[in-house]
């Protein structure tokens, strides 16, 4: 009886030591750039903005989108940080703009709607959002765009447009937790804070044979922007490729806020917003 016993306790300890091994392996969680790499990246949601000042209603925005891209990489640093060219060939702008009907339309980078003649106030506007851009992305995944575009000129590198920003280490265990800063370019040139939001690792999941860091973002968090007090609640369920260093999938939803006093008046501002983003299949 002892015998089985010890057995026993052997087959257990075996067990854990295994699980143990395995709870501490550490995961790859960085992108991979070659030069002359080619991906192909969706990003389809919405953004709402809501302004009242002084408790009087402004033209609101409310405007879903679908933009479908290549990115190329030109040039990569030591450090993994990658240089390219952006070329949106897809792009549906639609809603309201700023008080403004928006019906925008792009199709393999060439201009659908508005049809006709394009006004001459009008065309920087629609220059940015058929010309190619110069883009920045660092092996943690965020995405920086020099751009005047109307979507990644207001949103550049405010919202995760790679999926999950990823840890400061290159290798870690599931279970990690950590944070990320966002900042745009005007934030760092007023010297203004950036917004640092947590993302987990959970677990490792596989799809059709292959394993992905199953990686989640919840924040809920007051900050300082452009003079006004903000806060900021988001979340955000992603997948990232840990063997070709690419992040295949991500969800993320949030709300914003904020008031503001601007010469004596005060501004008060509200907004929501959801941002799909896929890596797609090459084209051919």
């Amino acid at each position: 009886m002892s015998m089985y016993v010890a057995f026993a306790i052997l087959c257990v300890l075996q067990a854990a030591d295994q699980n143990d091994s395995t709870t501490h392996e550490k995961i790859s969680l960085a992108w991979s750039y070659q030069v002359g790499q080619k991906r192909e990246f969706s990003w389809d949601g919405r953004f709402k903005v809501e302004t009242t000042i002084d408790d009087k209603e402004t033209p609101s925005s409310d405007v879903s989108f679908q933009m479908k891209g290549t990115v190329t990489i030109t040039e990569v640093d030591g450090d993994g940080t990658a240089k390219g060219d952006l070329q949106l060939h897809y792009q549906c702008f639609k809603g309201i703009f700023q008080g403004r009907p928006m019906d925008n339309l792009v199709v393999d980078s060439k201009l659908r709607k508005p049809e006709g003649e394009i006004p001459e106030a009008a065309r920087p506007f629609f220059d940015a959002m058929l010309g190619p851009a110069k883009v920045l992305m660092t092996r943690r995944g965020s995405l920086e765009v020099d751009s005047k575009h109307p979507f990644f000129g207001r949103f550049n590198s405010l919202w995760p447009m790679m999926g999950p920003i990823l840890p400061a280490q290159r290798k870690v265990a599931i279970g990690h937790a950590w944070t990320a800063p966002l900042q745009s370019p005007e934030m760092k040139a007023k010297g203004e804070d950036p917004v640092s939001v947590e993302y987990s690792f959970p677990e490792c999941v596989e799809r059709n044979g292959r394993k992905y860091a199953h990686i989640t973002l919840s924040t809920n968090k007051a900050f300082r922007m452009g003079g006004a007090d903000m806060t900021l609640n988001a979340k955000s369920d992603g997948l990232f490729d840990t063997e070709r260093g690419e992040c295949v999938r991500d969800k993320l939803t949030g709300d914003t806020g904020g008031t503001m006093r601007f010469q004596g008046r005060k501004y008060d501002m509200k907004g929501s917003f959801a941002l799909e983003f896929e890596l797609l299949p090459p084209k051919k």
